[in-house]
């Protein structure tokens, strides 16, 4: 009887070990099958929207039935209307939220739809950007890529910052040499949406953009770039997605909110336009003399609707008045 006990124990024992370690090991193979969310930032913050991205860490095979964000006013966000739906490529989870309001501050938190349980992260506290005006009174959203802040949109200021007007071309012109402005095809409807273009003199004043702003410079560009991922890369996330292109190169996300439209600019034929629909073009605000010492190269950068690159090239400076492209301006 007493070793018939102490035997009865002894299984018990392992039994009873044997279930622990069964039940732990249950566990641990449910948790591993949630996928887990790391490195949760802003990638873009403005004035009217914000970017974030996550690096999930999951399995092949894992039932993920949605991946987004939460947004609110207060910390830990549970509203699932607020719920915005967001996009995995390379186990990087992105999401885009738009139509925020101006200097509000907000609170988001990822999370991951599973069919055992939900996951999610930290919040990420973050307060919108304010709008910029111009000397006209035109009111720009604005984004924060990186170091730098941008219009989110392109100039169309018809006076300098100081107030006073910028000439008007309101037909074709073939020696021109002084600042001016204009719209595609002279058509003020088209300065609404895709801003107006200036040409070199206009730009050289150093008076276009508002008060504490300026024309982007090559440092500016080439800090944007860098921050998106080099030139071959970087046009695919700084054009605007919906609508205005007349195609999309692979792999086009507005996750900058750089929201560039294909403007266009003036054309080879002096006094005609072209690009609209299919190229944007922007001013750099300085010469480089790398290619021409004496005369130097006026500097734009370019997106196409094809590609996914962001482009540099340059017109010699003779020409500078007889081109006219867009202007984004930059934060000093």
């Amino acid at each position: 009887m007493r070793s018939f006990r102490h035997i009865t124990f002894h299984n018990l024992l392992i039994i009873s070990l044997f279930a622990t370690i069964f039940t732990s090991c249950e566990k641990d193979r449910k948790t591993s099958t949630l996928p887990v969310i790391y490195g949760a930032e802003l990638f873009s913050t403005g004035s009217d929207a914000v970017t974030v991205k996550a690096t999930l860490k999951y399995n092949e095979g894992m039932n993920i039935k949605n991946a987004g964000a939460l947004l609110g006013l207060l910390p830990e966000p549970a509203d699932e209307n607020s719920f915005v739906m967001g996009n995995i490529s390379d186990s990087i989870l992105f999401v885009r939220i738009e139509n925020l309001t101006p200097g509000t501050k907000y609170y988001l938190r990822f999370i991951i739809e599973c069919p055992e349980l939900d996951v999610y992260s930290d919040d990420i506290e973050f307060t919108t950007l304010n709008t910029v005006s111009d000397a006209e009174g035109n009111r720009y959203n604005t984004v924060s890529l990186g170091s730098k802040v941008w219009m989110k949109e392109n100039l169309r200021s018809r006076v300098y910052s100081n107030g006073a007007a910028i000439p008007y071309i309101s037909s074709e012109w073939s020696s021109l040499k002084t600042a001016a402005y204009t719209w595609y095809d002279f058509d003020e409807s088209n300065g609404q949406t895709y801003g107006a273009l200036y040409n070199w003199p206009a730009v050289e004043s150093g008076n276009l953009c508002p008060a504490g702003w300026h024309v982007s410079t090559g440092a500016d560009w080439n800090s944007l770039t860098a921050y998106l991922g080099g030139e071959q890369a970087a046009g695919s996330l700084l054009k605007k997605e919906t609508g205005y292109w007349e195609q999309y190169a692979t792999g086009t996300r507005d996750y900058s909110g750089f929201s560039a439209l294909p403007a266009g600019s003036s054309g080879i034929r002096l006094g005609s336009f072209s690009g609209k629909g299919l190229q944007a073009f922007w001013w750099e605000s300085s010469v480089d003399y790398t290619y021409n010492s004496e005369q130097g190269m006026l500097i734009f950068r370019a997106v196409s609707s094809d590609r996914p690159d962001l482009d540099r090239n340059g017109f010699m400076t003779k020409g500078g008045p007889l081109n006219f492209l867009s202007v984004r301006c930059v934060k000093d």
